[in-house]
């Protein structure tokens, strides 16, 4: 079984750092950040074939993706807005996808990984901007 696969299960998120700024910087209306940095999220994680699956649930939004894991390209949005990237697994079992918005052609960095206490840790990264979201299981 490889590391990476630790990431598999039922997440809900508990904290998150600098995620105003990150949605300011991805252009994100002064609303909308409000609002999201009040939602909680949980997220279901699986790894059927060589992909990673999350089902993410806001409130009662339901979003699924499917992120291939053998560095092919994919296309995907955050906050609604789009990207096109790669992921790859790291020797530690983390997964970081890296891309560049379609808008802006700004890089964009997702690192997913478990922290010494057993919690996952994303870090998103858009130009500059870190946003440092943590989930339990």
């Amino acid at each position: 079984m490889g590391e990476h696969r630790k990431l598999a299960g039922d997440w809900e998120s508990v904290s998150h750092k600098n995620l105003d700024l990150f949605l300011k910087k991805l252009g994100t209306p002064a609303f909308l950040r409000q609002n999201a940095a009040q939602m909680k999220l949980s997220q279901k994680i699986s790894f059927p074939g060589h992909t990673m699956k999350v089902i993410t649930v806001q409130n009662s939004k339901i979003n699924k993706k499917v992120i291939p894991l053998d560095g092919r390209n994919f296309r995907d949005q955050i906050f609604q807005k789009f990207y096109t990237a790669t992921a790859v697994i790291g020797g530690d079992g983390s997964i970081k996808i890296q891309g560049k918005m379609t808008e802006s052609e700004a890089i964009i960095t997702i690192l997913r990984r478990i922290d010494k206490s057993g919690r996952i840790r994303v870090i998103t990264v858009l130009d500059g901007v870190e946003c440092v979201r943590v989930f339990v299981k």
